[in-house]
């Protein structure tokens, strides 16, 4: 009885530390929102109540902050401003050894205010030009003119 025991709790434990797979719907965005999913396999229920997603600014990890995932299997992310962030899935259940997804990286660069500006502009053009032939195709149907 206490070997099966053991052979269950070596179990578990070599469980816990099955590999968490998280990955980013993108490594380079321009508008500052990207979308995180991660694939948990079986993992204890004491483990995935420890899941937590960290990000930092630094591929080591360190100064890490803790973003709540509750039992999610992705997370939408947005309000980024210019950088570079790095993300990893960490569990460290009482009891149980430490399991830890691959760390990715996602650079948020947003588009310049020139080519905001550009895009605008033309936006502008083409809106006067069909009030432009609105009005003068009207005129003529006013006149009689066909």
């Amino acid at each position: 009885m206490l070997v099966v025991l053991l052979l269950c709790a070596l179990a578990m434990r070599a469980s816990c530390a099955a590999e968490i797979s998280l990955s980013a719907n993108t490594t380079l965005s321009s508008e500052g929102y990207f979308v995180l999913s991660w694939d948990v396999p079986d993992l204890p229920s004491q483990a995935l109540e420890a899941l937590q997603l960290r990000q930092s600014s630094d591929a080591a990890m360190r100064d890490s902050q803790v973003i709540p995932i509750a039992s999610q299997s992705s997370l939408t992310l947005s309000g980024y401003s210019d950088g570079i962030y790095y993300f990893q899935l960490a569990s460290q259940p009482e009891g149980l050894p430490p399991a830890a997804s691959n760390i990715i990286q996602v650079a948020v660069t947003h588009h310049s205010l020139t080519k905001a500006f550009g895009f605008f502009s033309m936006g502008l053009v083409l809106f006067l030009i069909l009030c432009l032939t609105i009005f003068l195709g009207n005129r003529s149907l006013i006149k009689g003119d066909s």
